[in-house]
């Protein structure tokens, strides 16, 4: 399979959450943003950009960073696609965070909290044991499935939230879950992770 690598220049854009209603990359046109390197991290690129000191770690420095804990980022490139005959496969390695992607339009979101069944997925097929790879598939099946049921992204952040890792409620324009649709959610997807 070819390799096609998207690392190297990008942009950032970075403002408070709720700040603003940017919900795709063309809302971000004519924004402040800054230069960034992909694969990076948020806080090197504002120390690259003279925004954070560089001595980060010095003293009281580091508290510096905690006036970007609630911050949206959004990093944007461009690429040429090369022609290519059958299917596509666009893998995004390293994301450590609840991301959405784009690409002439929004393509999918991080599932972060099932990284370990797409990774074992990808090892079983690798391996040759479809259909060990294809009960893995179902499972994961079921827990997009309920996920949409609720909103992808409402959903995520109650399956998260029941993992402890507490992200909030979703921004507009996504409206958070009901109870009763965290419970019938949680119920179905724990069990499955």
């Amino acid at each position: 399979m070819k390799k096609i690598k998207i690392s190297g220049k990008w942009r950032l854009y970075y403002f408070e959450q709720y700040e603003r209603n940017e919900v795709s990359p063309a809302d971000l046109y004519g924004r402040e943003s800054i230069p960034c390197t992909v694969p990076g991290n948020v806080e090197l690129e504002l120390i690259n950009q003279g925004i954070l000191p560089e001595d980060i770690y010095m003293g009281q420095n580091i508290r510096l960073t905690e006036a970007y804990e609630k911050y949206e980022w959004w990093y944007e490139t461009k690429i040429t696609m090369p022609d290519i005959k059958g299917r596509a496969y666009l893998y995004f390695e390293g994301v450590d965070t609840l991301a959405e992607y784009w690409l002439d339009g929004e393509i999918g979101s991080t599932y972060n909290f099932m990284a370990e069944k797409f990774i074992k997925m990808q090892s079983l097929f690798a391996d040759g044991k479809i259909s060990d790879a294809q009960k893995i598939q179902a499972d994961v099946n079921k827990i997009i499935a309920a996920l949409i049921k609720v909103g992808v992204t409402q959903g995520e952040k109650a399956v998260l939230c029941e993992m402890g890792l507490d992200f909030g409620a979703p921004r507009a324009p996504f409206i958070d879950c009901s109870a009763e649709e965290k419970r019938e959610l949680i119920k179905t997807v724990m069990p499955l992770l």
